[in-house]
């Protein structure tokens, strides 16, 4: 008889971690985004007394793993944006 321990679950203490979004600005205009929030990944300018500036980086293919090891946050674009010229304040999530 083969005998399968069970593992029970608990959720003890779990507290759910703070939005890790960021403000920053857009380093390029952007176009209108679909049905679905997108987050693009991009790199960061990072400047003194003022927000970062982010870059969406040009291929955002899902199978592109050197453009997740090129970036360095997500720009997170909501669903049914309209476009967005550059210097326009958005949001970003640091990798």
């Amino acid at each position: 008889i083969d005998v399968i321990p069970t593992v029970r679950v608990k959720d003890i203490g779990h507290q759910r971690r703070a939005d890790p979004r960021e403000p920053a600005t857009l380093a390029v205009d952007m176009p209108a985004n679909g049905d679905h929030e997108d987050y693009l990944r991009a790199r960061l300018e990072r400047r003194p007394s003022a927000l970062p500036r982010a870059t969406p980086l040009p291929r955002q293919d899902s199978s592109m793993l050197s453009a997740l090891v090129e970036a360095d946050c997500l720009l997170v674009r909501a669903a049914r944006a309209q476009p967005a010229v550059a210097g326009t304040p958005c949001e970003i999530i640091r990798l």
